[in-house]
């Protein structure tokens, strides 16, 4: 950012709503950010290796994943069949870094939450649940927008919480009913509506 006054309020409330709370298919909840792969690719949080995976995801029809299974399709035919598998291997790691890239934040005992920072190592293991690590994969690469929940990812109508307020006749901006409702169907703080 290039300026070099305090962030406003409102900058800080705006920088805040790019943190998305989820809910994996094991039940753990995290906190996580969805950067563009094109933003991945521009901060240089990418191994060189994988750069093309990334750029596959970007170009394809149906991305990386479709691409490489046209290709795996087509590969007996043409001997490259191992080549081919080497390259879905590397589709797996870029996966993998599209999750270390999003997960800021575990919830922990008692709502509490942990920042994190994901090595390829904890990615790439097995200790941490496939189901979640896919999920989370699939937020970043908008091939899902609600998480295990059913909670959708992403925008948020403000209007929506609104026009609940107003049909539920709460004329208090701060009703504990109201708040919880906004938490369990939210995946962003909206702050007040």
């Amino acid at each position: 950012m290039a300026t070099s006054e305090k962030p406003s309020a409102s900058l800080s409330a705006w920088q805040a709503r790019s943190i998305h709370t989820i809910t994996c298919p094991s039940g753990q909840r995290l906190r996580i950010r969805v950067p563009g792969i094109a933003t991945i690719l521009e901060h240089g949080d990418l191994p060189d290796d994988l750069i093309e995976i990334a750029l596959l995801e970007l170009s394809s029809e149906n991305g990386a994943a479709g691409q490489l299974g046209v290709e795996l399709a087509e590969a007996g035919a043409n001997g490259k069949r191992a080549e081919i598998l080497e390259r879905i291997k590397r589709f797996g790691a870029f996966q993998r870094e599209l999750v270390r890239a999003a997960v800021v934040a575990v919830e922990t005992k008692g709502g509490r939450w942990q920042e994190v920072h994901l090595s390829v190592e904890d990615v790439a293991s097995d200790a941490l649940p496939e189901d979640d690590l896919a999920l989370v994969a699939e937020i970043v690469q908008r091939l899902r927008s609600h998480d295990a929940r059913g909670v959708k990812i992403g925008v948020e109508s403000i209007d929506r919480w609104a026009s609940f307020r107003e049909a539920h006749s709460c004329p208090d901006s701060g009703c504990e009913g109201c708040q919880k409702l906004i938490d369990e169907l939210s995946s962003l703080d909206v702050d007040e509506v």
